[in-house]
């Protein structure tokens, strides 16, 4: 049963109830009016007070009035007593109307704390959102860079070697065409031997110091030709192996080239994991510390709450108190 429904029914039982009525604006006038003004007061800290603290306050006021109808069911009281008794119904009955102010304001408080709460994890969200995004990105980017880095290195492993194969069949066709010369070289020595010895032959007696001076002459050139042989072939294979020695020193550089791209885009990837890291620590603080600031603030709320709470129940007791001292 409400309260309003309590405090009619007492009405009712009483044998002097509509003299209550009309004297409700005449003797406890005075007493509402100051009642009113702590119970407007009222309402406005209650608008930044959770529902646990209303609860108490409305449960003590039907406390009240459950007292106050007993009170009123005694038919022997003196017409003073009465109409304090119909003021005090009257100021109960407008207090049911300050709570019923009081719960849709909390009803009202509690909707806007539910929408900040919603923004607030709609904010959390889209952080979360972005910081999934931008990793996506930067994963995106080292993907791409990767793949550009192996191809730019099989490009360059391809024209290095083609550039040594081509380097190669060029020494070969050298070497060939050396070794063709030389050939030429021995079989016009062979030739020309034989037409001297033919000559020789011919000529017998008067020529053949010639024929032994042209022999010597021939085989001194046969030295040298060996031994330009010789050198043409050292210098061959000095060149061989300067070139040989380049494209060693040019491959290490390469490799070296390689692993300090390899070390780069290692530190780069622990960077971005500490950047990612640093950011989800700083949400995390972020929501933590706003839930501390709620719990902070429902504990001073409840704590305000409480201390209305006991006033308007001293408030109560003195009044009852004071109607059983004038009866």
């Amino acid at each position: 049963m409400s309260t309003r429904s309590r405090l009619r029914n007492a009405e009712v039982s009483s044998p002097a109830g509509s003299h209550k009525k009309r004297s409700v604006g005449g003797l406890g006038k005075h007493e509402a009016d100051g009642l009113n003004k702590s119970q407007v007061m009222t309402i406005r800290e209650a608008e930044l007070r959770s529902s646990v603290g209303a609860k108490a306050i409305e449960r003590r006021a039907v406390e009240g009035s459950e007292g106050m109808e007993r009170t009123t069911r005694k038919e022997d009281l003196p017409s003073s007593k009465d109409e304090k008794l119909n003021a005090l119904a009257g100021q109960v009955m407008a207090m049911a109307r300050v709570f019923e102010e009081a719960q849709r304001m909390r009803e009202e408080q509690r909707r806007l704390q539910e929408e900040r709460h919603q923004d607030v994890l709609m904010r959390i969200q889209a952080t979360n959102n972005l910081i999934q995004a931008e990793t996506k990105r930067l994963m995106d980017i080292i993907k791409s860079f990767q793949s550009k880095f192996e191809f730019d290195l099989s490009s360059l492993r391809e024209e290095q070697k083609a550039a040594l194969e081509e380097r190669y069949e060029e020494l070969k066709g050298d070497i060939k065409v050396l070794d063709q010369q030389i050939e030429k070289c021995f079989e016009e020595l062979q030739k020309e031997k034989d037409e001297r010895v033919k000559a020789v032959e011919d000529t017998l007696g008067a020529v053949q110091k010639n024929v032994e001076h042209l022999n010597e002459g021939l085989e001194t050139e046969r030295k040298h030709r060996l031994q330009k042989e010789k050198e043409v072939a050292q210098k061959m294979r000095e060149h061989f192996d300067v070139h040989r020695k380049d494209l060693e020193q040019e491959r290490f550089k390469l490799e070296v080239m390689i692993d300090k791209l390899r070390d780069d885009t290692t530190v780069e990837q622990d960077k971005l994991e500490k950047r990612q890291l640093k950011g989800e620590q700083l949400a995390a603080l972020a929501v933590q510390k706003l839930r501390e600031d709620i719990e902070k603030e429902a504990d001073d709320r409840g704590f305000a709450q409480d201390s209305i709470v006991d006033n308007l129940s001293s408030f109560i007791q003195k009044f009852q108190d004071n109607i059983r001292e004038s009866g």
